[in-house]
């Protein structure tokens, strides 16, 4: 994805919501992916939001967990969803992160021993797992099941 950032938050938006096959979303994936986590990492909230909900579109395809996971999308994932205050996310796109995330750990990617975070912590690790309590203890139910199944996938290994 080229171009400067308007193109790209209008590209990412198309690709979060024109249906895609399974050869598309793949190919998709495949070309796109670490461009999307690069506007994962931006400071504007429009490039962040179109570039999660396109991130969350590919994830649904099992397949793409693994490019998703070489991207390096786990990092900001995490971020979003565990970040609070004045620089948060809407609610509604930490609902967007649970959801990529829970596809992800439910793919065919190895993300058991991938770094979420500087500390070099893993989703098994103690401090994450804690958060992800706390967090589930206070938001809502449609973030509460995502979070769910992350850590019932992540405690079945």
């Amino acid at each position: 994805m080229t171009g400067n950032e308007e193109i790209r938050i209008e590209m990412a938006e198309d690709l979060a919501l024109v249906p895609l096959t399974s050869e598309d979303k793949t190919k998709a994936a495949r070309t796109v992916t670490t461009a999307l986590v690069e506007m994962l990492r931006s400071n504007s909230p429009a490039a962040r939001a179109a570039a999660l909900k396109a991130l969350c579109s590919l994830s649904t395809l099992e397949s793409n967990g693994s490019y998703l996971i070489k991207a390096g999308v786990l990092t900001p994932l995490m971020r979003d969803l565990f970040l609070i205050g004045p620089n948060h996310i809407p609610i509604k796109l930490k609902e967007v992160s649970a959801t990529t995330l829970a596809n992800i750990v439910n793919s065919s990617g190895n993300w058991e021993t991938v770094p979420v975070d500087a500390d070099g912590n893993t989703l098994t690790s103690r401090p994450i797992v804690h958060n992800f309590l706390h967090l589930i203890s206070n938001i809502g139910p449609a973030i509460e099941v995502k979070l769910l199944q992350v850590s019932s996938s992540a405690y079945t290994l």
